[in-house]
Parts: structure tokens; C-alpha cells; sequence
């Protein structure tokens, strides 16, 4: 009510936009109090500025755009350029990069002529790679980067390679960063086939699991990845889980797909099962369906209900699980459903969750 009183007079706008920023803001104070931001962006007659938690304008709308402030800057956009502004509305970096995005961890990304690099509060580059996306890893010293062909590699934070952009997919995960690489080879009756193979580096560039034994590797959080060990034929023949050490602990049952990120001891999965209808005049007179339940590290059923279509991700011990009348519930890692009735709908991010796909 008395941010309503003090936009009095104000445009929609300013209104509106003030209104969000107050909200996320208030979002931001429940959990990270120590990181509550003091000033919100706002948008009025075509420009941003930033004001107050109470509504008051501190820095007057003057920017084309304007991000929030993180670690006590923001970046700001001028005439054509970015640069970072403090919280009293001086010019930290000045104006000088294409593109610069909120700082993290104490770096900012920032693009000039079309190359991204990290800088400091100061403005100063971390170290310049020729390349045309570079991304942080949980590794302080380790960042992706990806060549113009689209091939990704390793470098570390003072821009040395550790590993040449030569792979067409990478994932970070706790321990270390998944590579995948794409190839032809002929077989035995010299046709060229098409192959893929997978393996782990840690962050600074070693193999943990060599390139070559498997055809795919998924991380599926704490130490744990799902790979598909690679046969004969070069393919994908079985699929076991197994540690950073490449330590196979337990070939996976094959009714188990789509499975989803480890948390606290569980994971969601979809389990597969045929049933024959003898009414049916095809050739083959089997139907394919999943459902979703829940497994532990090893591929052990925990739960698992025929009546669930497909289940979430795991966070603070709990997923969303719609049911096949597309009724929402909210279940702990035990299957225990912890809602009275079922929800119609929950919030974009969680329905995401929902239907978003499996890794």
C-alpha cells in the first residue's frame, strides 16, 4: 500500500516496472539478505533509471537499458555502448563494450567487436581468447570457450589452453566437464558411418574418463553420470552408472528411461512397459507406455505410480508430479504425496520442470 501512495501520479510504467522490481526484490530479501539489492530499475518515457525500495528516485532515468545491480553495479547501456554504474549513479567502467552482462562471482561478461571476455570491478579483462562464447565453470580456474566452427574447448583463467575446441557438446557438472565428440569412421565393409563418443576432463584438463568407452555420458549430480557404453558396432549397446574415478557401479535395468538429476539419495525417472492388445490388426500388437517413480543411485525402485505421467526435478526434498488427469501433487523423495488435493496449475518454471524433457 505505501508503494502505491508514493507512485502516486506516476505513468503505468514506472508503475509497473517499480511494482516487479519491488517484488523480486522482496523475493531476493527472504533468502539472500545479505545480498538485497538497494535499487530496482525503472522504465519511464522511453528510458531507465533506478530507484529505491521505497519508490524514491535515486538515479533519474537516463539509460536505453539497464540491468539489475549485482555486487554493487549495474550495467547500464548509454548512446551505443555498456559500461557499470555504482549505486550512487557514477560511472564504475565506463561506456565502452557492445554487450556486458551483471557481475557473479566478482566478474562480469562483456563483448567488444564481437569476442566475449570476463572483467573485474575495475574494468580490467581477465585474460582475452579469441573465440565467440566463453563460459564459467564451477571451477574458478576453468572456463569454456567455443570457436566459430561451434567446436568447444578449455582454457584456464589466465587464457592458457588446456584443451583445443575440437568437441561439439560440453556439460559442467560438480566434478569435472563432459566433452562429446562427433566423427565419421568406416566399418568393416568400408562404408562411413556416424559415431559419437563422450568423456570426462576435470578442471584442469586431465582425463578422468578417456574419450573412446562411451557413447554418451550424462551427469546426474553428486559423483554420479549415466553413460552408454559403446559396442562393437561403435554404438551405444548398454548404459551403467558410474563415478569420476570411471568406476562402474551398476549396469542400469533397461524399463528405466529418462532419468533425472540425483538429489539427496533419489532420482526421478520414466519407466517403460509393453502391453500386448489382441484387438489390435497390426503386425505388432504391443502398446509402449511410461510412467514416472522414483529410483535410488543404484537403479532401485524407491516409488513409483502408474497414475503419474511424468515427474520433476528434485529440490529441497521435494518435485511436482502431474498425474494422467493432469493433476499436480508435490512429493518427497520417498513418493509421499504432501498436498491434500490436486493443483490445476503451478508457476512457469515448475511447469517447465514438468514438461520441459528428461536429461
Amino acid at each position: 500500500m505505501c508503494l502505491l501512495q508514493n507512485t502516486a501520479g506516476m505513468n503505468l510504467k514506472w508503475t509497473l516496472s517499480l511494482l516487479l522490481a519491488f517484488m523480486q526484490g522482496f523475493a531476493c530479501t527472504r533468502t539472500q539478505v545479505p545480498d538485497a539489492p538497494t535499487r530496482f530499475a525503472i522504465f519511464e518515457h522511453g528510458q531507465w533509471g533506478y530507484a529505491d525500495a521505497n519508490g524514491k528516485v535515486v538515479i533519474p532515468t537516463q539509460y536505453r537499458s539497464a540491468s539489475a545491480f549485482s555486487e554493487g553495479l549495474a550495467a547500464v547501456r548509454t548512446d551505443g555502448t555498456f559500461g557499470y554504474i555504482d549505486e550512487n549513479g557514477s560511472m564504475a567502467i565506463p561506456a565502452q563494450f557492445d554487450f556486458a552482462l551483471p557481475f557473479e562471482d566478482s566478474l562480469a561478461k562483456v563483448y567488444e567487436d564481437g569476442n566475449p571476455h570476463y572483467v573485474n570491478h575495475a574494468g580490467k579483462p581477465l585474460f582475452r581468447y579469441p573465440c565467440v562464447e566463453i563460459v564459467k565453470t564451477p571451477s574458478p580456474n576453468a572456463f569454456l570457450v567455443q570457436n566459430e566452427a561451434g567446436e568447444w574447448g578449455l582454457v584456464d583463467r589466465n587464457g592458457k589452453e588446456l584443451l583445443e575446441p575440437r568437441f561439439a557438446k560440453c556439460e559442467a557438472c560438480e566434478n569435472g566437464i563432459i566433452f562429446t565428440r562427433q566423427y565419421t569412421q568406416k566399418n568393416s565393409e568400408g562404408k562411413s558411418g556416424y559415431f559419437i563418443e563422450a568423456g570426462v576432463v576435470d578442471f584442469e584438463g586431465n582425463w578422468a574418463i578417456p574419450l573412446g568407452k562411451y557413447a554418451d555420458i550424462s551427469a546426474r549430480g553428486g559423483d554420479l553420470f549415466l553413460a552408454s557404453v559403446k559396442g562393437d558396432h561403435g554404438y551405444g549397446e548398454k548404459e551403467v552408472i558410474i563415478n569420476s574415478k570411471d568406476e562402474i557401479l551398476r549396469e542400469w535395468p533397461e524399463d528405466l528411461s529418462k532419468v533425472k538429476r540425483y538429489h539427496r539419495g533419489v532420482m526421478p525417472v520414466e519407466l517403460r512397459f509393453e502391453k500386448t492388445d489382441p484387438k489390435r490388426l497390426v503386425f505388432d500388437s504391443r502398446e509402449r507406455y511410461s510412467y514416472a517413480g522414483i529410483v535410488d543411485a543404484n537403479g532401485k525402485l524407491v516409488y513409483a505410480n502408474k497414475d503419474w505421467a511424468t515427474i520433476g526435478e528434485f529440490e529441497h526434498g521435494c518435485a511436482f508430479v502431474k498425474d494422467t488427469a493432469d493433476g499436480i501433487w508435490l512429493v518427497n523423495t520417498r513418493g509421499k504425496v504432501l498436498n491434500k488435493k490436486p493443483w490445476e496449475w503451478v508457476s512457469m518454471e515448475d511447469e517447465w520442470e514438468l514438461w520441459g524433457g528428461f536429461q
